[in-house]
């Protein structure tokens, strides 16, 4: 019975992201059957659901809409890094086979300048933008202890 929800549910979410609402609210209430059921098996069951669309939802779950840089070796990298917004669809999921990013874009006239501060100047990600600064780009990569950032 798991294997056939999860291939109805793989099929949903392909062809309409918004209908896998009413298909973890159909998940949920059937779940809800099996754990006040009068059989152990079926509440036995019901309790590995659980399981499963916990991790289906953990699955699921959107990315988060920003991230705060501090401590950072330069010091104008710190700050706030926004969701790039262009990479979400109408229903609000993140597009198929789309890098998550994130950006912050430097005003020119608070950018740093290597000859006052002394700091390192415009790094790796840094690309210029027209009239707003800089723009920095935190993605994900493995570092070289295998974990990711």
């Amino acid at each position: 019975t798991s294997f056939k929800l999860q291939c109805i549910y793989e099929r949903l979410a392909l062809s309409n992201p918004h209908v896998t609402f009413e298909f973890f609210s159909f998940w949920r209430s059937l779940i809800w059957k099996y754990l006040t059921s009068q059989s152990l098996p079926l509440k036995l069951f019901g309790w590995e659901q659980v399981g499963d669309i916990i991790d289906a939802c953990r699955d699921n779950a959107p990315p988060p809409k920003a991230f705060i840089v501090s401590g950072a070796g330069c010091s104008f990298i710190n700050g706030r890094y926004e969701f790039d917004p262009s990479k979400v669809d109408k229903y609000g999921f993140v597009q198929p086979n789309v890098e998550i990013s994130y950006e912050m874009i430097i005003p020119f006239s608070k950018g740093p300048s290597a000859e006052s501060t002394g700091e390192c100047t415009d790094g790796e990600g840094a690309e210029a933008t027209s009239k707003q600064g800089k723009k920095i780009t935190l993605f994900r990569c493995t570092m070289r202890s295998q974990q990711k950032w």
